[in-house]
């Protein structure tokens, strides 16, 4: 689980292309003004996930979230067992065992 799955999503698309395309970068050709520049690619998945955890995505959701549901003990119970960008296994807390 995750709390910012869409960010997760773009992240892992532009971490696809990466992978996609570095088949191409051993392939022997030297031809080309820009030889070997191809593993600066890596650059961006890199920056994308920097940019979405550090920048703009995820701490102005994570703001305005806390802003409206901060005081909420579901809502913080929430926010300890699941991932902020991982799509990852829930951590099961005392928080969220049900009442017998």
């Amino acid at each position: 689980y995750s709390r910012h799955p869409n960010y997760f999503g773009e992240w892992l698309l532009w971490t696809g292309q990466f992978v996609l395309c570095a088949s191409a970068f051993g392939s022997g050709d030297a031809t080309g003004a820009f030889v070997g520049a191809g593993f600066l690619s890596a650059a961006s998945p890199v920056f994308v996930y920097l940019l979405l955890n550090y920048v703009s995505g995820v701490p102005l959701l994570e703001k305005r979230s806390d802003e409206r549901w901060g005081g909420e003990q579901v809502y913080l119970a929430y926010k300890q067992e699941t991932y902020v960008f991982f799509l990852l296994p829930t951590r099961r807390t005392e928080a969220s065992r049900p009442l017998l």
